[in-house]
């Protein structure tokens, strides 16, 4: 039982810890993905201004 329980509690931490870091890439990678997308509709608009 108790190597049962052991073994859970290690599978849970694993899923939690993958959890956890595709979150932190997720978070980190919005702002950078929001500027590239804003800085390219700016150049886009721009270019097609004319300026």
């Amino acid at each position: 039982m108790v190597k049962a329980t052991g073994e859970q509690v290690r599978r849970l931490a694993r899923e939690v810890l993958l959890l956890l870091g595709v979150l932190a890439i997720v978070v980190l990678g919005l702002p950078f993905a929001a500027g590239y997308l804003v800085g390219r509709a700016r150049a886009g608009r721009t270019a097609a201004d004319g300026g």
